[in-house]
């Protein structure tokens, strides 16, 4: 009797989520959709060309980066590249640990796809199989370590990822940034935890 009552009550359910699934579909074609984006979301405040690392700043943030990357990449320079996105990871990994929403943290993640999008499959292929090597070669990575230490830890406001988060729609006080956050052992975790710099 109660698994009966148990299965009509599914039942039920199952034709109540057809019904408005459809009504939901037909008035799709009615309604607006808006796509919400906060002032500063993913910003970039310098427009770089493909530079090599030692041209690179502590004051441009990872979407700066990743764009300078993608000019390098449409131009054949790939070793160029895969220093400006090796800063760009390392800064985002910096910022992950000074924003205090976490919504906020897949920035990075997003700002990547949104610069690599349209790169034709096999170049990103050739990219990826350069990192792999350069990441592996012991030489390479030591001097991408000094390069990346020579610049040492951003300098900009991370506003790109604060206001990328769910945070950013709600009202807030402060900057977004973790209260009483350590700059010196932050940078020092990143580059030996995430660039694995010894």
């Amino acid at each position: 009797m109660i698994k009966a009552i148990v299965l009509r009550c599914g039942a039920l359910l199952m034709t109540a989520i057809a019904s408005s699934s459809v009504a939901s579909a037909q008035e799709v074609g009615k309604a607006e959709i808006h796509n919400q984006v906060a002032s500063g979301n993913l910003e970039s405040l310098h427009k770089l060309g493909c530079i090599p690392l030692t041209k690179a700043s502590p004051e441009y943030n990872p979407v700066d980066l990743y764009r300078g990357a993608k000019v390098c990449l449409d131009a054949g320079r790939l070793q160029d590249a895969f220093a400006l996105v090796s800063l760009a990871n390392v800064y985002g990994r910096f910022d992950m640990l000074r924003v205090a929403d976490t919504t906020a943290h897949q920035a990075v993640a997003v700002a990547r796809m949104e610069v690599f999008s349209e790169t034709p499959d096999a170049v990103k292929q050739e990219f990826s199989d350069l990192a792999a090597k350069n990441m592996s070669n012991s030489v390479q990575h030591a001097e991408l370590c000094r390069a990346v230490q020579a610049l040492g830890a951003p300098t900009y406001n991370p506003r790109y990822m604060v206001q990328h988060g769910m945070m950013a729609f709600m009202q807030r006080s402060g900057d977004g940034l973790v209260k009483d956050f350590d700059r010196t052992k932050a940078w020092s975790d990143v580059l030996t935890s995430y660039l694995k710099c010894v």
